[in-house]
């Protein structure tokens, strides 16, 4: 594979070249000449869902640049590197956000009490929800507030839970494409654990 910056015979080149060669450009703008590609003559069912998942990241990446408020977003995001915002949506629609860390040890069944939440995507969280149950009850659900640029996220209690030593507290992260990432923290005896 030859690679090609500035080449005069080249110049708006793009697509196969006789039968063997085909040239490709690059974010950017460098050109790469490499053997044509054998063709597929089967598709996996692997290679299909990929292929699936791609046609709808990329319908996604389409709609988000045709509204100027999140198109602007992206897009001040992808200044300064190889990507545009177009890519950046593509991606972001591929990846769901992270949940590092509950924090509550502070929770003790009372209202008032604050649990924190880590959660990160690679574009952005858009909302974190709390809920903690005791076996199929919930006992109370809420939004998350986001704390600065870390991706630091608090919940105050609102409701008084007299079963504390059963409860279950959940987190739900939602990044911008609406992919959601769910993490449990158990309160069971009081000892908070990580599940």
């Amino acid at each position: 594979m030859a690679r090609s910056k500035n080449n005069p015979l080249l110049k708006g080149t793009s697509g196969q070249i006789g039968k063997n060669v085909v040239v490709k450009t690059l974010v950017d703008g460098s050109q790469v000449i490499a053997n044509m590609p054998s063709k597929r003559k089967k598709t996996s069912p692997k290679q299909k869902e990929n292929e699936d998942k791609l046609k709808y990241a990329n319908h996604y990446a389409k709609a988000q640049m045709a509204n100027p408020a999140i198109a602007e977003q992206y897009n001040r995001r992808a200044k300064g590197t190889t990507k545009n915002g177009f890519n950046l949506a593509v991606k972001d629609f591929s990846h769901a956000p992270t949940i590092h860390s509950i924090e509550a040890a502070e929770y003790d069944g009372n209202p008032g009490t604050t649990i924190r939440i880590r959660a990160t995507d690679d574009f952005k969280v858009v909302s974190v929800t709390v809920t903690i149950t005791v076996g199929n009850t919930v006992i109370e659900k809420g939004e998350a507030t986001p704390r600065g640029k870390r991706g630091l996220w608090r919940y105050t209690t609102t409701v008084k839970n007299a079963r504390f030593k059963g409860s279950v507290i959940t987190a739900e992260a939602i990044d911008m494409p609406n992919n959601t990432t769910t993490a449990y923290l158990s309160c069971s005896d009081g000892v908070i654990t990580w599940v």
